[in-house]
């Protein structure tokens, strides 16, 4: 508190202060350590503390999380040999508050701490850790610092503020050392222009620690000679990076938890993997937790003695992770100019559980080839019984998912992707053309033939699959030495290589038996126009308007898709539903309705000559109706030559005994009725119940 008061971060109040016309708000805080930084303290503002059913968190609006994945912010640190990490000095700290809002941020404290005295009132005058707009609000000030001064400080260290820092930390590999000193010393004036502090920096290559100024360095590098000591090992986003080897590495920190539900699922929870380096380990972690919330065990009784043997075993082995190293730069030293990428995603299932792994084929100039294991995934099967087809194409798009992912994180160009599986029904389902499948199926098919193309898959027999470690769980010294497959990859990804002539991706017909093929018959019967269901009549089943305008927008996005396939153009859109759409969707609505009620009426104001005698036949006309730019029935009058708006001068007419949210009313009412209760203002609101007058 006292260093936030001597830098200016928090004001002092005077006595009856009472702030911008009286409205203030007071936070309480704590204290927080991190259990790495025994010396540092955090001041934390509870900002969710409620006064009389009012929060402060609960009237500010989140912003857009403008936070950079932190799996892309790992990957793309992996993908050149020089490496370098830096951190923003109190990033939230250096994004101030307007004056007018800072009576909301108010706190109490001792004058010099002394706790004896009565507390003063101070107010923050930047971001607090605790606010729930302050990490979107302090992202976009350091985009909006690479925006302002790229043409200054150039490209390459505007897109090392936007796309390599996850909040505070910033990690970033280059090809060569001067490139690495080039950008840290643009970076950092960069930051000092948007009044950031960049600072705290790390390297594995010590001629790029040199060129840093010592006061900028990591605390553990501030006093160390570069040329004799040891290298700390440092935390790069979490995971373990021993500087010296330039690899990753685990260190396993286990604490005593009781063998209860409560301590097994915080004992799982606490290995941190975001990679999945030992994916196939924690499975069968998971698996244990599983089976105690399938047995309905409580969270702090003890659990059965069955499984504690189990349980213990796989807690003892952790320690053997310790041993495992994984490089971090996805090529070796001097390895030369890449001259082609590829990505090779492997999928399989079991009934212990799913999942995938990928690994990324670099060939050199030389034609020589290393693989690099980039991510790997493990889930456990569902406890509702389902099929192995089913966990295998569930597997497959789990690795279709995570080839996407990568696809957009990574900085290589021209990515070569190759799916693979031991499932010949997978690559049936994905091969497929003419079968209908189930929903389940065809869910999943969709969204693999989305992504990518049937040419792209390819079989492997389960011995090469390494994904095979991945359904099944391992123990630490299976991983490290009898299944390094899963790690290193299968030994055909290590030599020459051509896929299309030595691997087949072209399958037989799906068996017509197969239960996930949907039946299908087709009747030729001759029936009358009137049999067929309106869309209108289609439109009152919904249960409210935004569902129906919902539908409508669908239906249309539909015909544009097969408007597109007529004139052989296959692009289709899968975008969110847009406000847009569902304004025109609304408008398609009306117009159903009006053209239904007032057919005649319509008629004669597309022809006012032919049917100018017989305009007085009804009683619509006293209105002045008009046909405006939109083609909806309106009201006319003397406001059309006004200023007004569109929708204001011109209303829009609504027939009310067919109107379709009176339809969707006595839908509500009669599900309402059916309960014994009358029907409220809020179930009238949202059946999306509108009145335009």
């Amino acid at each position: 508190m006292k260093d936030a008061i001597e830098k200016g971060y928090a004001e002092r109040l005077s006595d009856g202060d009472n702030g911008n016309h009286g409205y203030v708000w007071y936070i309480p805080h704590h204290g927080v350590f991190h259990p790495c930084k025994p010396n540092k303290i955090r001041v934390v503002f509870n900002c969710s503390s409620e006064f009389e059913g009012q929060s402060l968190n609960g009237h500010l609006l989140q912003g857009p999380d403008l936070t950079n994945s932190l799996i892309s912010v790992l990957a793309r640190f992996r993908e050149k040999e020089i490496a370098f990490m830096a951190d923003i000095e109190s990033m939230f700290y250096q994004v101030r508050i307007n004056e007018e809002d800072r009576d909301f941020v108010r706190f109490l404290w001792w004058d010099n701490g002394d706790c004896t005295k009565k507390p003063s009132c101070y107010r923050m005058r930047v971001m607090v850790f605790g606010s729930t707009s302050s990490p979107s609000c302090c992202n976009f000030v350091l985009k909006k610092t690479a925006d302002d001064y790229e043409k200054e400080f150039g490209e390459e260290a505007a897109q090392f503020l936007r796309k390599n820092f996850y909040v505070d930390d910033g990690l970033k590999s280059v090809d060569s050392v001067e490139e690495a000193t080039s950008l840290i010393k643009a970076s950092k004036k960069m930051c000092a222009k948007g009044g950031f502090n960049l600072t705290k920096f790390v390297s594995n290559n010590n001629e790029v620690l040199q060129a840093v100024d010592e006061n900028d360095r990591s605390t553990k590098f501030k006093n160390l000679d570069l040329g004799s000591n040891p290298i700390p090992v440092e935390r790069a986003l979490g995971v373990q990076w021993c500087i010296v080897d330039d690899s990753f590495t685990f260190r396993i920190t286990l604490k005593d938890r009781p063998f209860t539900r409560r301590g097994i699922l915080s004992t799982v929870c606490s290995i941190y993997d975001p990679f999945g380096f030992i994916a196939p380990v924690v499975l069968e972690g998971k698996r244990i937790l599983q089976e105690l919330c399938r047995d309905k065990c409580k969270w702090d009784e003890p659990v059965p003695y069955n499984l504690k043997p189990r349980w213990e075993r796989w807690r003892n082995d952790l320690h053997h992770l310790a041993e495992l190293k994984i490089r971090r730069c996805f090529k070796p030293s001097n390895f030369g100019e890449i001259k082609e990428t590829e990505l090779h995603h492997f999928s399989d299932a079991s009934t212990r559980g799913y999942g995938q792994c990928t690994y990324l084929r670099l060939t050199n100039q030389k034609n020589q080839i290393h693989c690099s294991f980039v991510m790997g995934k493990s889930r456990v099967a569902p406890l509702k019984p389902i099929t192995i087809p089913r966990l295998e194409l569930t597997a497959a798009l789990v690795s279709v998912r995570v080839g996407v992912m990568l696809r957009q994180e990574l900085n290589f160009v021209n990515i070569k992707e190759t799916y693979w599986t031991d499932s010949k029904v997978v690559l049936g389902y994905v091969s497929n053309d003419s079968r209908r499948f189930h929903i389940y199926v065809a869910n999943r098919v969709q969204e693999i033939r989305d992504h990518s193309e049937p040419n792209q898959w390819f079989y492997v027999d389960t011995k090469n699959n390494p994904a095979d470690d991945a359904s099944r769980d391992l123990c630490p010294k299976d991983l490290l030495t009898k299944h390094d497959r899963y790690l290193k990859g299968p030994d055909f990804l290590w030599k020459p290589l051509t896929v299309e002539k030595e691997f087949s991706h072209e399958f037989e017909e799906l068996d017509a038996s197969d239960p996930e093929i949907r039946n299908s018959v087709t009747f030729l019967t001759e029936v009358k126009e009137q049999s067929f269901p309106s869309l209108l009549e289609r439109l009152s089943m919904f249960s409210s308007l935004y569902k129906a305008q919902r539908f409508v927008v669908i239906l249309c996005r539909w015909l544009k898709i097969l408007q597109n396939r007529r004139n052989k153009n296959l692009t289709s859109s899968f975008d969110s539903i847009t406000v847009q759409e569902m304004e025109d969707a609304k408008k398609i609505i009306l117009k159903l309705m009006q053209c239904q009620v007032y057919p005649d009426e319509i008629e004669i104001l597309n022809k006012p000559k032919k049917f100018d005698t017989v305009k007085k036949s009804s009683s619509l006309f006293k209105l002045d109706p008009c046909i405006r730019s939109d083609g909806l029935l309106r009201i006319g009058g003397r406001l059309k030559d006004s200023s007004l708006p569109e929708e204001l001068k011109h209303p829009v007419i609504l027939p009310k005994s067919h109107h379709i949210t009176t339809l969707i009313i006595k839908h509500y009412h009669e599900v309402v009725k059916h309960q014994g209760r009358g029907i409220t203002l809020n179930e009238i609101r949202s059946a999306g119940f509108w009145i335009e007058t």
